[in-house]
């Protein structure tokens, strides 16, 4: 016997949050809920006909969602293999060369290997960090806080994060338009990453730099792969129009970071099937597919017309695009899921515009940032010894201006 929507989503919310608070991978819990919302709501056929439907490549959407998918394997591959082959260290032993200033590099660092979206990605800065705050005079709590807040900047705007191109492709906003729109607000974070982490440090200059050409050239090919995909995303996300397209920007641009790396790296040649090995590759595909999975499942199965009615009697949108996202993503720990189950039970009461976007990818992502779940808060607060009540002295404030400032945003861009 088949339940209400209402009855099934509910059962579905308590399953999927079952499955986090047991640390299941979210790539398999983003599955298992939409295929149970399936069964609970669907005919057995209808049910596994959807689990086709999301990559029928002979329709556009699924054709999409075909085309994402691929993408987020491929880069997240080219981040597990620049892990593997060494070039992720080269990387980080570059930027200590380069950089003349401590303060500067204490933001850099983190910011840097946000680039490479491994998850706990955060310990590859946080030997980095956890060194120059010895000598800029600052505790160990803001040195947690300036490296779990600036590793998380780039990503708002970082056009190969598995997130944006989630955030994207789930609300049919082309890439860069959104690029465009989260680019204020990497800039209040960084602002206010410097005034409450950085500002007020003793920071050395050093007066003779110890490089020479074979650092340059170090530098240059550690970072070459991952800047040569990432300016053809954003290239060819302006150039290439349509919802195939777009996809297909992202397919192109990760597949050329991955023979980039593999052209310049001895390394990366020996160990390319090593890498292929590592769960978090098609953790994160299978989280892809999920998100698809899930909107469509709610789609058919007729939740968003139940909601459609709680939504139009809000004067405006703004409630539920500023608080829904970031109540889960804190709750869960995990801004790919939020997105997936916001925009799954708002696109059918509302049509998604770039503010719109700009506010619901914001919002998901700064609950994910604090939230006590966040693999990266575990990982720097265990690094630096610090409290979570320590950390969020520092990052509690950070987030609240970064909110506010998000909403005066959507006020006021068109």
């Amino acid at each position: 016997m088949l339940l209400d929507p209402v009855s099934s989503l509910v059962l579905t919310f308590c399953l999927l949050g079952f499955l986090l608070y047991k640390k299941v991978s979210v790539g398999l819990v983003l599955v298992i809920a939409p295929i149970l919302l399936a069964l609970l709501t669907l005919k057995p056929a209808d049910a596994l006909m959807v689990l086709y439907d999301v990559i029928d490549p002979y329709s556009q959407s699924g054709l999409f969602a075909l085309l994402i998918m691929t993408s987020t394997f491929f880069i997240a591959w080219l981040s597990y293999l620049y892990d593997d082959c060494g070039e992720v260290r080269n990387l980080g032993d570059s930027l200590n060369r380069f950089t003349k200033r401590t303060g500067l590099l204490l933001a850099l660092s983190p910011a840097i290997m946000s680039l490479l979206p491994i998850a706990g990605g955060a310990l590859l800065s946080a030997p980095i960090v956890s060194s120059l705050i010895k000598d800029s005079n600052l505790c160990p709590a803001r040195g947690s806080y300036i490296n779990l807040w600036f590793r998380h900047v780039p990503v708002l705007v970082y056009p190969l994060a598995q997130s944006i191109i989630l955030a994207s492709a789930l609300t049919g906003t082309p890439l860069f338009i959104v690029i465009l729109f989260q680019t204020p607000v990497v800039v209040v974070m960084t602002v206010v990453g410097y005034f409450l982490g950085l500002r007020g440090g003793t920071y050395r200059k050093v007066e003779e730099l110890t490089w020479n050409r074979g650092d340059v050239k170090i530098l240059v090919k550690s970072i070459l792969p991952i800047a040569s995909a990432t300016a053809l995303a954003i290239t060819l996300s302006i150039t290439w129009k349509g919802l195939v397209q777009q996809g297909l920007s992202l397919l192109v641009a990760s597949v050329t970071g991955i023979i980039v790396l593999i052209t310049i790296s001895r390394m990366a040649r020996k160990i390319i099937g090593k890498s292929l090995l590592k769960w978090g590759i098609y953790d994160v595909t299978l989280a892809t597919y999920g998100a698809f999975l899930f909107q469509n499942v709610m789609t058919i199965a007729g939740i968003p017309s139940v909601l459609k009615p709680l939504a139009l009697s809000s004067t405006s949108e703004l409630p539920l695009l500023a608080s829904m996202p970031l109540l889960l993503s804190f709750l869960m720990g995990s801004v790919i899921s939020s997105l997936t189950i916001s925009t799954s039970m708002l696109a059918g009461t509302i049509e998604f515009t770039p503010k719109m976007v700009m506010l619901l990818y914001t919002s998901s992502f700064l609950g994910y940032v604090i939230s006590p779940l966040h693999l990266c808060l575990v990982f720097t607060l265990k690094y630096f010894n610090t409290t979570l009540y320590e950390f969020y002295k520092y990052a509690i404030p950070s987030t609240v201006m970064t909110y506010l400032a998000t909403l005066l945003f959507y006020f006021i861009l068109p």
